[in-house]
Order: structure tokens, then C-alpha cells, then sequence
């Protein structure tokens, strides 16, 4: 569940360079907004709550997560009962996958194929309206506080197929705060199995000097490393 979430958080990234008017914009117009500056941009961090929804059971972690062009991500869990305490750590150093699971003293390993974060959206984005529809949906809450809702779903999979066994497509959404482009929330739901993960975020910066060891992973001492990488 968590390696799905650091994907997001790198499309996140993507989304959050929209636009700075919530009123008479169109989501072409979104497109083009956001492909640019996110072109301009070289890296986002951003402190996280991440609340999940899944049979009938709610679940909070919380955390910070950076993330530098084009496919550098580093995710910090920490502990509920203890905030000064880690978790749980990922880190995509653009070759590998990494997720250290202190308490087990755990590694799992995987490589990552090609250069893309999200398979189907393109390094620069120019695949996002290809492969996924986008539409801008009204809340009668986040509208007024100069917040738009940005909805995705993919289109190679057809939500209304009535085929015996069809799949459902997975939505994200995006809450992004106009007034500097930034965003405040996300979510993303698999309708298959109606699990929905929420993630609201505070502390946004973008564009900071990070130090090189930010995505590098060097395994703990005595730990044990599962490699899951396809052979």
C-alpha cells in the first residue's frame, strides 16, 4: 500500500504546478499550465497525514516525503505513538527501490524499469491527456477557500463495461491551493477492492538545496535484504 503511495506523491508533484485561478479555466488550459511549470521546476517536499480506508477499518500515518526531477523520491513514516521515531522509510534513488522497515531490521529491494515514476504520463507529462481523462469537479467546500479539484482516471479501462470481470479503473484526485499553485490534498481510490487513501499535506516547499545523500539508501547493519526485483 505504501510502495503504490510513493508513486502518487511523485504525480503529485506534477499536479501541483496547475494554475492560479480556480474561476473560467478549463482543464486543457490546466494541462498546459501545469506541463510548464513543472518544466521550471527541479524538486517538492511536503509534510504528510495519510489516512486509509479499507474494509471498514481506518488506518493514519504520517511522515514527510521529497521528491527531484525526474525520479528521485524519499518517503519518512513515523511511528504515531512516537513522532520522533521512524517507521518506515522508501527511497527511489532511480535505479532501485528501497523500504527499510526499522523494527524488523527489513529491507525490500526492487529495481525500477525505465524513467518514469508513472508508466503512461511521460517524463515531461506529455502523455498525461493521452492515457488519462481530466476533469475539474466542483466542492462546494474547497471552491470557496480558492481550492480546485482535479479528477483522473485512465482512459484504457472503461468504468461502465458491462463484461463479466471488467476491470474498474483507480481515481485520483487532487485539492490545489490557487493562490501559490500549491497542493493540500490528495486521494486515491482503487474501486476494485474500494480501498481509499487520503493525504492531506502541510509545509509545502519547492525548489530547496537537498544534499546528495537525500536519495541514497545504504543498507543497516545485520539487516536482512528480500530482493523482489523481476528476473
Amino acid at each position: 500500500m505504501r510502495r503504490r503511495s510513493f508513486f502518487l506523491f511523485s504525480f503529485l508533484f506534477c499536479l501541483m504546478f496547475v494554475t492560479n485561478s480556480v474561476v473560467a479555466i478549463t482543464v486543457d488550459e490546466i494541462y498546459r499550465n501545469f506541463k510548464t511549470a513543472y518544466e521550471r521546476a527541479e524538486n517538492f517536499s511536503a509534510d504528510f497525514e495519510q489516512t486509509t480506508h479499507y474494509q471498514n477499518q481506518r488506518s493514519i500515518a504520517k511522515g514527510k516525503l521529497l521528491f527531484s526531477k525526474p525520479n528521485l523520491l524519499r518517503q519518512e513514516y513515523f511511528d504515531n505513538a512516537n513522532p520522533g521515531e521512524l517507521s518506515q522509510l522508501i527511497i527511489l534513488d532511480g535505479k532501485t527501490s528501497w523500504s527499510y522497515t526499522p523494527w524488523l531490521n527489513q529491507v525490500t529491494k526492487t529495481t525500477s524499469k525505465g524513467k518514469e515514476l508513472l508508466p503512461g504520463i511521460g517524463k515531461s507529462l506529455e502523455n498525461l491527456p493521452k492515457n488519462y481523462n481530466m476533469e475539474l469537479v466542483e466542492d462546494e467546500v474547497a471552491n470557496p477557500k480558492g481550492i480546485y479539484r482535479v479528477k483522473l482516471s485512465p482512459k484504457q479501462i472503461k468504468p461502465k463495461s458491462t463484461e463479466p470481470g471488467a476491470p474498474l479503473p483507480e481515481i485520483i484526485e487532487v485539492w490545489i491551493r490557487a493562490k501559490d499553485w500549491a497542493p493540500v490534498q490528495f486521494s486515491y481510490k482503487n474501486q476494485a477492492n474500494d480501498m481509499l487513501i487520503v493525504t492531506a499535506l502541510k509545509n509545502v516547499k519547492l525548489n530547496q538545496k537537498l544534499d546528495e545523500s537525500t536519495f541514497k539508501f545504504t543498507v543497516p547493519k545485520d539487516a536482512e535484504v528480500i530482493n523482489i526485483s523481476p528476473q
